[in-house]
């Protein structure tokens, strides 16, 4: 396992030689991503048998031809290369001269003879740009020729890779081996050796190359604050790190293809409600074809897979929104269904409380009649035999107060009747006494 750390694009206000090569190894590295970028898509299209033919991919191979050469064309480091030898002159008037070259070659106005290339219209004696894949960068070359020099020979940097000791050995070795495959593409002084550029630009090819033979996984590290605080992000330092990353390139390379990518049962099911009830059950082709002359799109806009419904991006928002509009339209109806539910509902429940209550009412007038019938048969009985005790009762008291009553009639009508003749005898007498 290799880990490879790449800062990423760089472009301030003071561009000098050094952001002109890590600017060309991350277009280098640009490349190398769009071109896995794109072959991890073939695979995926071929593996669903998908025809990928309407696809272009976005090569920035240009952009690098401008800067290290490529053909008839002599690049920008070759240029820088050149402008050491050849005239006299201080390193600045070596700069003007290598910015007066790369304007003759490439520039021009109102249209550069490279569209890569951008003249600058003020500050254009020492100063060029570039459209990376990032964005434009204006470089000025102050230095740009005596930084490129190399400052050590060829004799000793062979002299140092055959040096005892290991650690020197070491260090000249990279140098030696670079020198030696620079010499055999390029002659060059055996007293200045190879450029820095020419050094840089072998070193990038040998990296190139070896990242071409292994399996790349990338991962994106994004800052979203300078200052180090949670909760914070700053957006324009994120985009700014975003687009120097390469991730916006990544997203248009992605939006050229079919950039949505759905199961069939998925898609089935999210958009085949725009349908008609009938049509539901002719399956997913069927449903392709009929979005395809509702939209009056081609196949070039999406394709069907073995398992996968490939989409570009423009066709799925088309979708997403007739689909809304359709689930919208779904949910008017159902809202005014449910109202009229809602309503029918409500009256049955009026309905049927009121005939519940009605129900109540007559089952209580009902249950106070039986209790009245049955309290009245209850006191039939004993009302007649209430009615028998009393007319019993008022009998008996009339025989029990008849007996007092002949007595008390007996003794009006004969008060002596129960005196025997001498009491008579004795009461006769004693009236007559009483009398005389």
């Amino acid at each position: 396992i290799g880990v490879l750390d790449i800062y990423g694009f760089e472009n301030f206000e003071f561009n000098g030689f050094e952001q002109l090569l890590i600017n060309y190894a991350n277009e280098s590295m640009q490349r190398h991503f769009n071109k896995h970028l794109f072959e991890v898509e073939q695979e995926i299209y071929a593996n669903e048998g998908v025809d990928w033919a309407y696809i272009q991919f976005n090569d920035n191979r240009p952009c690098l031809e401008l800067l290290e050469g490529g053909g008839a064309m002599v690049g920008i480091l070759s240029t820088l290369d050149d402008a050491w030898g050849g005239s006299l002159g201080s390193p600045s008037e070596k700069d003007v001269k290598f910015v007066g070259q790369l304007h003759q070659a490439f520039g021009g106005t109102p249209k550069p003879k490279h569209p890569y290339f951008i003249t600058p219209k003020f500050g254009s004696d020492k100063q060029f740009g570039i459209v990376h894949y990032a964005g434009e960068v204006r470089y000025t070359a102050n230095g740009f020729v005596e930084k490129n020099v190399e400052s050590l020979s060829n004799e000793l940097k062979d002299l140092g890779g055959k040096s005892t000791i290991a650690i020197v050995r070491e260090l000249f070795v990279p140098a030696s081996s670079t020198s030696l495959e620079a010499a055999g593409r390029r002659i060059r002084s055996a007293i200045r050796g190879v450029s820095v550029a020419s050094q840089f630009r072998s070193s990038l090819q040998l990296l190139v190359s070896d990242l071409e033979k292994t399996s790349p996984h990338f991962i994106r590290c994004i800052k979203p604050n300078s200052k180090k605080k949670a909760n914070s992000i700053d957006s324009g330092d994120v985009l700014r790190q975003l687009r120097y990353a390469g991730m916006m390139e990544t997203i248009r390379i992605r939006r050229q293809g079919y950039s949505v990518r759905e199961e069939h049962e998925v898609f089935y099911n999210r958009f085949s409600v725009i349908l008609n009830s009938k049509d539901r059950q002719k399956g997913i082709e069927f449903l392709v074809q009929d979005l395809s002359l509702r939209l009056g799109v081609s196949n070039a806009d999406w394709q069907i897979g073995h398992t996968k419904i490939f989409l570009r991006k423009e066709l799925a928002d088309k979708l997403a929104s007739l689909s809304m509009l359709r689930v919208k339209s779904a949910s008017r109806v159902l809202h005014k269904f449910g109202r009229m539910v809602a309503r029918n509902r409500g009256a049955r429940m009026i309905i049927a409380w009121f005939r519940y209550r009605m129900h109540i009412i007559e089952k209580k007038r009902r249950g106070d009649a039986t209790t009245l019938i049955a309290a009245v048969f209850r006191a039939i009985v004993p009302k007649r035999k209430l009615k028998i005790a009393v007319q019993s009762s008022i009998v008996l008291q009339s025989l029990a107060r008849i007996v007092p009553a002949k007595e008390y009639l007996s003794k009006l009508r004969d008060p002596y009747g129960e005196l025997c003749f001498s009491d008579l005898q004795r009461l006769l007498e004693s009236i007559q006494a009483a009398v005389d």
